[in-house]
């Protein structure tokens, strides 16, 4: 029943972003893909833009894996949990780092 009901949210979830996809994104030559959503989505998103240039942030990935790793208390148990919540902070963590550069240009 919860495995259902999970379906068919995700199903919707997926229609009502794909709509407003269509009725939003301009017509574009690359896609940025990041964060939670995205990758529960993945296939989706991967499906939809097969025609377009994605970038799913790989090397900020292993940045924000490096940044967060301590060899005395790893912050995840196992490498998917690693890969889930690196990407999850994906966004947030390359629009600091741009932000940092920018603040290092100025200073």
């Amino acid at each position: 029943m919860i495995v259902n009901a999970i379906a068919t949210a995700k199903a919707e979830y997926w229609s009502r972003l794909y709509d407003w996809l269509e009725s939003t994104l301009p017509a574009v030559n690359e896609v940025i893909l990041s964060g939670g959503a995205a990758l529960y989505l993945e296939q989706e998103l991967q499906d939809c833009f097969q025609e377009i240039s994605t970038y799913w942030g790989a090397d900020l990935q292993q940045q924000v894996q490096e940044v967060f790793k301590d060899k005395s208390n790893d912050y995840c148990r196992t490498f998917r949990e690693q890969e889930a919540l690196s990407f999850r902070l994906i966004d947030a963590f390359g629009l600091f780092m741009r932000f940092r550069a920018q603040m290092e240009k100025v200073a």
